[in-house]
Order: structure tokens, then C-alpha cells, then sequence
């Protein structure tokens, strides 16, 4: 009887809380019924937004609840499984909440965090929290926030047991400097590393075992510099040099970003430089080579042909020269020889191979502007790839690409004939596909350097893909972009780098895309009129309506301008949404838009929108219901 009591007193506690706190509606006035025709699809440009509000003191600790689960082990610890949730909690050092932080999952467990934010990538709220959805691979969750990078990204692994996701993050910083000798000259090749030391991770990791500090690595150019660019500082971060010929130097960095930053190194005792020339077959020098060790480390061989490796002595290192023009050449160095005088020779190949071929479709007839690529490159990893101006690359590429002097190999297109060649290639075998340029049919055989190859397209039944999109609430939604693609099978390569066809829905939201195969076809949906980029598999019954998420106009004016300096406007699930407007030809993106003298500008926000959420100064004001209209310019006004 108590219980009930006491239960019933709670409620009728919080029915009264709720008449006396909660704010008023938002009221809205339809104005002009202004068509669409003057919103026009445009590239989006992820923009900085106002920094993130940040709760501090004390009493800003918020604990991640523990999720419940069938699956969960016995000592109440979740188990991953595809389609689950997680509960994440993004903070900084000082375990302070950021609010509004993009989070992103990386598959592979690189050194370097991902680049470039997805539309749809899940927000944290005011709290600082937000809910994931468990990848069914491992890989690492990553924070973007403007002014801040990740300092300990959270790993994941479907295989072991977890009870919270917590993402640390510090200020964005940039580092820049050279590396030199002591006589001054400048040590090129030399790696760099920008990590925190082991008692800082063990301070901010605590009790979590499977995570570990974000690291950043570059490799210094011909004149010896160095950049890091927004990367994120914490306690204990220091750079690392570490060459075979120098002594390993460690250097302390400050929380503000350096573009001066000096570092001498020392030489070991018994260290030595390999020196090499690259020829071509007749014995001709090759200025200007790439030479690619057994580590990654790139150097270009100067007009001279000649090119410095800084090594110990007695390590064999497998060398690797690429010249425009020619096949790759290779030499293992040893620990005698290697000097200025008497330097390691790399002798490149002949010249680079190719696959001609031919696009044809069942009946025989060429297919012009068919997509064709290879599948099985010859992967290669390189640090410090030079590429125009200052900037260089790290990371996978091929050997048929450093042929080529590109970082990536692109895809061709058939002509009229439906000819192709595919070039820079080495003697062996390759895999190569075809995509047809309308109807998608595609073909997958294997070819080899110097033999023809037809790449017969299938007959296929060509079927009419047509649907129509509407949004939350039935309306149609003109001027959407429609992507048809298809899932080639299954493997790395195997999928069209780019390619398909593409419309826009019309006034009713109809779309149809003619003649087509729709075995493994999905569509994409983008633009101005809908939040994100939408992906759909075709059903079966290939004429279908989708239901997509549509933009919204309006604006919010206070009557006090010195009411709230800030705004965000949330979903159902207290999600952050984000906000358009437009600058110029551009428009700017952000979850957290700001109140000019109590007035925004016209803004653009998915229909999810359900709640409006007043700030000043980082604090809360207020929280108020909001619904926004189909059509036209909504104006919404907040009373107190």
C-alpha cells in the first residue's frame, strides 16, 4: 500500500512540475506560399560551427548508462551485435561534455583518423551524448567537433565485451617545422611521430583496456619540413624522430599551434647512408625518380639520377623505382657497397604493359562509354608520397599507379568502337570489369598485358525502375537527386568506382529510370530538398514509393533580443539536427545556428524537427515544441 502511494505521489509530483515548467508551444505563421523554385540543388559544404557547449565544474559529470541486453555476459558487460545500440559519451581531458560532436566509425585500425565528416553521422546532444549503432566489423569511433580532434578514439570488436563508449577530445592544434643536422642541413625522409606518452594515456584511459591514444605520423620532405595539421593536443603529447642514422629525439609540444618549430638531430656512431642511381636499360641516368624502400619511405633521385637512403649498416632493404615511362625496377641493398663512390644501381624495366580490349554487348555491337577498371592492382603502402606543391601522400596505392605518377588509378571509358587500354601495367594477370553505361549490365573476365580482350556484356533482362518519393507526411518531394548503381559481387574492386545514371524526382516526386538491370541496382538520393544523402535498395517489385525525411523553411525571431544569442532544433530522440543556410553560392551547415539581434536567418531543416532549444552564453534558456508547415517561409516565435 505504501508503494502505491508513494507512486502515486511521484506522479502527481511530476504532472505539476510539468504544468509550472515545461514552455509554451512554439506558434508559427505560414507566410507567402513561396514555391521552390528559388531553392536550386548545390554542393554542400561542411562549414566550422560555433563551438560546442561545454558543461563545467563539478557537477558536469555525466555517467553513460549501462545497456541491457540479452546478450549481455554475466558480469552485465554488452556483447556486440549487429543492430544494437551503444551509448557514447564525448568529453575532454577534464572530462567536461562537448555537445554537437559528429561522430564517425573507421573500419580499419589506422594510424591516422578519418578525413571529412558523413551528413548522416550520429551528433551528441547538450549532454555530450549520443547513441551508435553497432557496426557488425571492428574498427575505432572518432569525434569531430570545430576546434577540437580525437585524442582517444574508442575501439570497437564485435568479439569482446563493453559497458560504455567514452571518446576523449582536446584542442585543435597545427604543428609545423623542420628536422636538420647539426651542420644545418636539412635530413630528408626522416619520420615523425606526434603521440602522448604512456602516462598520459594511462591517466585518461583509467580502467578501459582497448583503447589507445591517437597517433599521427609524417615523413619530412627535401627541405626537412613537417606539418600537422588539426591535429588534437593533450598532456604528455610529444614528437618523435626517429631516423636509422640519427639518434631518436623526443620534444615536448605546447597547447597552442606552432609554425616554427626547429628540431637537430644527432648522428649514431655507426649509422651510414646508402647512396643509389636510378638508369634506365640502356644505362641512361633518371632524374627526378621515385624510390620506394621496404617501409613505405619515398625519396626522388636528384637531376643526377643519384638518391640518399639513411640506413644502419648490415640491414638489406629492398628498393623500388618508379619512372613515368617504365616498368618498375628493384635491387636489395646489403651492408657493403651503397657509397657515393660505388652506389647501389636500380635499373628499371622496360616499357610499361597494357590490356586493349573491347566492350561489346550480346549481339556483338560495340558499347560506347562503358566504365572499365581493374579489380586486383598490385597494392603498395608509401609514406610521404610527394604530390603537386607541398602536399604528399601516405597511405595504400599500386605500383601500376606510381607507373603512371598518380597516387590512384582511375577508370576508363570505351569509345565508339568500344575500344579501351588499360595502362602502366606489369606482366601478369588482372582481373577487369565492365559496366554498361546505361543499362548497368556489366562483364568480369581475366586479361592479361598484350592479349585482346572482349568483354563481353550479358543479355540480361531489361526491366523499367520507376518510384516516387514523398515525405514524413505524404507530401511529394520535387528536385531530388536519383542515383542508379549497381553492386557488382562480392570482393575488393569489384564494385563501379563511379559510374551510373542519374534524374531528379519531378513536382510529384516521380522518378523512372528505363531499360535497366535491376539485379543488384540500389539507388541514392541527394539535394537540397532532403537532410542527407539517402541510400535504397530496389525491391523486387521495381515500382515503389520511398519515404525520405523533407526540408523545411523558416526562421525565428524573439521578441527580446537579448533572450537567447544561439539556437538548435532536435528530433523525436533528442538528436541535434543540422541546419542550412545559404551564403553566396555556398551553404553553410551547422546543428547550432546563431541568433543575430534576437533573428536567424532563413533557414533550411529536415521535417524530424519536433523540439527548438534557446541559448545564451553556452546555458540552456529554454526548451519549446515545434512543427513546421510544408509549404512557404515558417516564422517561428518562442513566448516566454
Amino acid at each position: 500500500m505504501i508503494g502505491k502511494k508513494m507512486k502515486r505521489l511521484g506522479l502527481l509530483t511530476f504532472l505539476l512540475a510539468a504544468i509550472l515548467f515545461v514552455p509554451s508551444v512554439v506558434t508559427f505563421v505560414l507566410l507567402s506560399a513561396e514555391r521552390r523554385n528559388g531553392i536550386t540543388t548545390s554542393a554542400v559544404l561542411q562549414a566550422a560551427a560555433p563551438p560546442g557547449l561545454q558543461l563545467a565544474g563539478p557537477d558536469a559529470t555525466h555517467s553513460v548508462r549501462e545497456l541491457a541486453s540479452e546478450s549481455s555476459t554475466p558480469e552485465g558487460r554488452l556483447l556486440a551485435d549487429r543492430g544494437s545500440a551503444l551509448d557514447c559519451l564525448v568529453q575532454d581531458e577534464l572530462a567536461n561534455p562537448v555537445a554537437f560532436a559528429s561522430v564517425v566509425f573507421q573500419r580499419s585500425l589506422k594510424t591516422a583518423a578519418p578525413r571529412g565528416v558523413p551528413e548522416d553521422s550520429p551528433r551528441t546532444d547538450v549532454t555530450g551524448q549520443v547513441q551508435l549503432d553497432l557496426p557488425g566489423e571492428s574498427g575505432r569511433f572518432f569525434a569531430f567537433h570545430p576546434g577540437y580532434a580525437t585524442v582517444m578514439p574508442f575501439e570497437f570488436s564485435p568479439e569482446r565485451p563493453f559497458d560504455k563508449a567514452v571518446i576523449v577530445v582536446g584542442l585543435q592544434v597545427t604543428y609545423q617545422g623542420e628536422v636538420r643536422e647539426v651542420s644545418g642541413a636539412p635530413i630528408v625522409g626522416c619520420f615523425v611521430t606526434l603521440a602522448m606518452d604512456e602516462a598520459t594515456q594511462r591517466r585518461i584511459l583509467g580502467e578501459r583496456e582497448r583503447s589507445r591514444g591517437a597517433r599521427w605520423e609524417a615523413v619530412t620532405r627535401e627541405d626537412g619540413r613537417f606539418r600537422f595539421a588539426d591535429v588534437a593536443w593533450s598532456q604528455g603529447l610529444r614528437l618523435e624522430i626517429d631516423d636509422p642514422a640519427y639518434l631518436r629525439k623526443r620534444v615536448e609540444v605546447p597547447p597552442i599551434s606552432q609554425d616554427d618549430m626547429l628540431v637537430v638531430l644527432e648522428p649514431r656512431a655507426d649509422s651510414r647512408t646508402l647512396y643509389g642511381v636510378v638508369l634506365e636499360p640502356d644505362g641512361a641516368l633518371v632524374p627526378r625518380a621515385l624510390v620506394v624502400a621496404d617501409d613505405g619511405r619515398v625519396v626522388r633521385s636528384d637531376a643526377a639520377g643519384v638518391f640518399a637512403l639513411d640506413g644502419a649498416p648490415g640491414r638489406p632493404r629492398t628498393l623500388t623505382a618508379f619512372q613515368r615511362g617504365f616498368l618498375p625496377g628493384r635491387t636489395v641493398t646489403d651492408s657493403s657497397g651503397g657509397t657515393w663512390e660505388e652506389p647501389f644501381r636500380v635499373v628499371l624495366g622496360g616499357r610499361p604493359l597494357s590490356i586493349q580490349g573491347r566492350v561489346e554487348d550480346a549481339a556483338g555491337h560495340p558499347v560506347e562509354g562503358a566504365l572499365v577498371w581493374i579489380a586486383n592492382y598490385t597494392n603498395l603502402l608509401v609514406r610521404g608520397l610527394p604530390l603537386d606543391g607541398d602536399l604528399t601522400y601516405s597511405g595504400s596505392t599500386s605500383e601500376e599507379a606510381l607507373i603512371q605518377e598518380a597516387h590512384a588509378c582511375r577508370p576508363v571509358r570505351s569509345n565508339s568502337a568500344g575500344c579501351f587500354e588499360l595502362q602502366g601495367l606489369t606482366d601478369r594477370d588482372y582481373q577487369v570489369c565492365a559496366v554498361h553505361p546505361t543499362t548497368l549490365l556489366h562483364a568480369i573476365a581475366a586479361g592479361s598485358p598484350g592479349d585482346p580482350l572482349v568483354l563481353g556484356l550479358p543479355s540480361g533482362e531489361l526491366r523499367t525502375i520507376e518510384g516516387r518519393i514523398v515525405s514524413l507526411h505524404g507530401q511529394p518531394i520535387p528536385d531530388v537527386i536519383v542515383f542508379l548503381r549497381r553492386h557488382l559481387g562480392r570482393g575488393p574492386g569489384l564494385d563501379s568506382p563511379s559510374g551510373g545514371r542519374c534524374t531528379a524526382s519531378d513536382e510529384l516526386g516521380r522518378f523512372s529510370f528505363k531499360d535497366v538491370c535491376e539485379d543488384g541496382a540500389y539507388l541514392e538520393f541527394a539535394g537540397d530538398q532532403i537532410p542527407e544523402v539517402e541510400r535504397f535498395e530496389v525491391p523486387p517489385t521495381l515500382s515503389f514509393e520511398v519515404t525520405l525525411p523533407a526540408m523545411r523553411k523558416f526562421r525565428v525571431e524573439l521578441d527580446d533580443p537579448e533572450r537567447a544569442d544561439s539556437f538548435c532544433v532536435i528530433d523525436g530522440s533528442q538528436k541535434p539536427l543540422e541546419m542550412r543556410s545559404r551564403i553566396g553560392n555556398e551553404t553553410l551547415v551547422s546543428p547550432l545556428m546563431d541568433l543575430a539581434r534576437g533573428t536567424s536567418e532563413i533557414l533550411l531543416v529536415s521535417e524530424r524537427a519536433s523540439a527548438i532549444r534557446l541559448y545564451r552564453e553556452g546555458s540552456l534558456v529554454t526548451t519549446a515544441s515545434l512543427f513546421l508547415a510544408g509549404e512557404g517561409l515558417n516564422l517561428v516565435t518562442i513566448p516566454r
